[in-house]
């Protein structure tokens, strides 16, 4: 333990390490003990916050003791600007200057604590505030073209990316489809994933598949497979057209089976006029008697006689 000031005043109690220790201290006369206070670092880096740019404290060293961005504590300044005006500062002269940069020109600040306790530890406080960083129209317009730019790239980046997934994904499925097709796998069934023209693409390929399977009358038959893409591809045997059906057998009302013949398809205007003559004429006779016999008037049936009934009967 190192023994208690003579004077009061501030002290810095290490030179190196991970974080300065700033402290004040006051002896209290006649015990031979003192009262010691320790400053707050981060306290301390809200007051350099006021300061426009990138400001650090430096020791006599150059070495960092605090700064408003990330440092590493007691880190030796190497840029040669700020070294130079951190040394003008330190000679009782407040140093402001315009310094060329990496990213352009930066103004620099520099100014030295004088007066009271705080001089003893040598501390020099460097601003640098970049060029880029100040509200010039120059500077507005730029920020808003770096700002049109990034919008810009995000329209990209996302248009090649619907691209990718919606169009060039499934193109180029169905391109490796049809190269197998081409060096001999006819066994693989290319399904439609899509309906659209990619999906038109895959069915025809489909169609080829089959008719250099089963034949080429298969191109003659086949339509666009529905379903999902799932679903096997099946090859429907034609249907004969005017299929006659056999009569059916169904109970009438009154429980009597009668046969019901299947619905004859409309015939065309030519095919009634082309009916045999002598089939109508032949059926005019029967119909006749037949709407003869329905249109007669049925006589109503004699009433049987009442009897009469007189006073003294009982």
């Amino acid at each position: 333990a190192e023994p208690p000031a003579a004077a009061a005043g501030l002290r810095q109690q290490d030179q190196s390490g991970r974080v300065p220790v700033v402290f004040a201290e006051v002896p209290v006369p006649g015990r031979g003990t003192a009262v010691v206070g320790e400053f707050d670092l981060d306290h301390l880096r809200t007051l350099l916050d006021h300061v426009p740019g990138h400001a650090r404290v430096v020791d006599r060293g150059f070495r960092t003791v605090n700064a408003t961005d990330g440092f590493v504590a007691f880190e030796e300044v190497t840029d040669t600007g700020l070294r130079d005006s951190a040394a003008l500062a330190q000679r009782g002269d407040v140093v402001g200057e315009i310094r060329p940069g990496s990213d352009g020109p930066s103004i620099v600040a520099s100014a030295a604590l004088r007066g009271g306790d705080v001089e003893a530890l040598g501390w020099t406080v460097v601003t640098e505030l970049p060029g880029v960083e100040l509200a010039l129209p120059v500077n507005e317009a730029r920020r808003h073209v770096q700002l049109v730019a990034l919008i810009t790239a995000l329209i990209a980046l996302f248009g090649y990316g619907w691209l990718l997934f919606t169009v060039l994904g499934p193109l180029r499925r169905v391109a490796r489809a049809a190269d197998r097709m081409v060096a001999g796998d006819l066994q693989a069934v290319i399904y439609p994933q899509r309906h659209d023209e990619i999906g038109t693409i895959a069915s025809c390929l489909e169609i080829c598949r089959q008719a250099v399977v089963q034949g080429p009358d298969r191109l003659g038959e086949v339509r666009r497979p529905r379903g999902a893409a799932t679903d096997p591809t099946m090859l429907m045997k034609p249907v004969e057209p005017h299929a006659k059906r056999a009569p059916e057998r169904a109970p009438d009302r009154s429980g009597r089976h009668v046969e019901r013949h299947a619905e004859r398809p409309a015939e065309s205007p030519a095919e009634r006029h082309a009916e045999r003559p002598a089939e109508r004429h032949a059926e005019r006779p029967a119909e006749r008697s037949a709407r003869t016999r329905h249109a007669a008037p049925r006589r109503p049936a004699p009433e049987p006689p009442r009897p009469k009934v007189g006073r003294g009967s009982a």
